[in-house]
């Protein structure tokens, strides 16, 4: 509507490629964020839209045009490097990563936050992982949650375990975890799994054979999340996203569970209060 009402009103270019983006149409997004270049060519945030849409499609070299181009544009604001560094590792492109690494003192520590994960495999510093990490959720912390923190056991005959995920396909976790559902002691414990995502496969459906409830929630919202898994007394909730792809770490801010577990699907801390443990070994 914005448009019809303005033809050359670049933000709307802008958002409305941005959602299109978010809701997968990626062909549609893609002349959605070249319009906005079209209207204005210095807009960083479009250069930076269609470098993500780039991404998602697979042309990585164009996205990495892309990225430098934000570099460009804003040469104070890290996260266009840290979203450089994704690409470069992803195109194996060593000599270029190299003349950027100096940056991994000051990348996410300082100024604004950058996705913790894309630096993860090039820094061995648990410490600045943590830094960076804990500054990433207090940029993307939303308003206060409506939900006090629940602590509070279940009076349930079996111990609820809730599992969280993007990913009940054919993807590392679900080959890992699957065997691991089917595997659970069915008489002390009521398995519930809780999917972030539409996919459907022959994993997905091992998933739903496996479990004592498997609940599609990617439609809903945050509290609609939470409100489902309170009626279902999750006693433990393990997230096995973290900060991956299609992630709802949100609603672990509102306290699903008594207990909530950082597991398997990202290898590094979670650098927030919500989460009382992550399973993993000691590398």
């Amino acid at each position: 509507k914005a448009i019809e009402l303005r033809s050359d009103y670049v933000d709307a270019y802008l958002n409305l490629g941005i959602i299109l983006l978010d809701l997968g149409n990626l062909k549609e997004a893609e002349l959605l964020a070249k319009k906005a270049i079209e209207i204005k060519p210095n807009f960083a945030d479009a250069h930076l839209n269609l470098g993500s849409i780039f991404k998602e499609i697979g042309k990585l070299e164009e996205a990495k045009d892309e990225y430098k181009k934000c570099i460009e544009l804003e040469p104070n604001k890290n996260s266009h490097i840290a979203n450089l560094l994704e690409i470069l590792s992803t195109l194996c492109s060593w000599d270029e990563i190299e003349k950027y690494l100096p940056c991994l003192e000051s990348l996410g520590l300082q100024g604004n936050a950058v996705v913790p994960i894309n630096l993860m495999y090039l820094e061995d510093n648990p410490e600045n992982h943590l830094k960076r990490t804990i500054k990433y959720n207090q940029a993307n912390q939303e308003s206060k949650r409506k939900f006090l923190a629940n602590h509070n056991s279940y009076d349930n005959s079996k111990i609820n375990i809730g599992y969280f995920s993007s990913d009940f396909r054919y993807h590392a976790v679900s080959i890992l975890i699957t065997r691991i559902l089917e595997l659970h002691d069915k008489s002390r414990f009521n398995i519930y799994a809780y999917s972030l995502s539409k996919y459907n496969d022959s994993y997905t459906q091992r998933v739903k054979n496996s479990v004592y409830c498997f609940r599609e929630v990617s439609h809903l919202s945050d509290e609609e999340i939470v409100n489902i898994v309170r009626k279902d007394k999750i006693d433990i909730a393990i997230d096995l996203n973290g900060l991956t792809k299609l992630n709802r770490k949100n609603i672990f801010d509102y306290r699903l569970a008594p207990k909530q577990i950082n597991y398997l699907g990202y290898p590094g801390t979670m650098g927030s209060k919500s989460f009382d443990y992550i399973i993993a070994d000691k590398i």
